[in-house]
């Protein structure tokens, strides 16, 4: 059975989203459609995606020693930093609810984190976009390359 059917049953059991929904957003089109533990496998590509967004943002509320990561860290103000970090802090309790439903990695534990995950997800998309445009734009502002290579040496 292919993947999409195998997501329309567990969709009309579970309350889950559309499936061209969550593909959109998560990618889960790439797994196998065989697989037996397809809620598990979705949980797991959510938690992924999740996880390098949240990596992301922790580089611009704490930057690391990565050149670009400093390089941004310079043009971000405290209320941008503020507005990543509570992004942040919403990703965090979802991968850590993703890493509490796989200890017992149920179905029916995996399909509530499926839709909790998804709609909190769809709320802060919006805002990890306009966190992300303002890491774009500090890459157009004209600086001064000796100014700027010296300030990191």
């Amino acid at each position: 059975m292919a993947l999409k059917e195998r997501y329309g049953k567990l969709k009309d059991k579970y309350s889950l989203p559309e499936y061209i929904n969550l593909n959109r957003d998560f990618d889960i089109e790439e797994l196998h459609e065989d697989s037996e533990i397809l809620l598990q496998k979705i949980r797991i590509r959510m938690f992924e995606k999740m996880d390098y967004f949240a990596h992301l943002l922790s580089f611009s509320i704490q930057p690391d020693t990565d050149l670009s990561d400093m390089y941004e860290s310079k043009y971000i103000d405290d209320d941008t930093r503020e507005a990543a970090f509570v992004v942040y802090k919403n990703i965090q309790r979802l991968l850590r609810l993703s890493s509490l439903v796989a200890v017992e990695n149920n179905d029916e534990e995996n399909a509530k984190f499926i839709k909790e995950a998804y709609a909190a997800w769809q709320k802060l998309k919006p805002q990890l976009k306009e966190h992300l445009k303002k890491l774009v734009d500090t890459w157009d502002i004209e600086r001064d390359v000796k100014t700027e290579l010296s300030y990191f040496g």
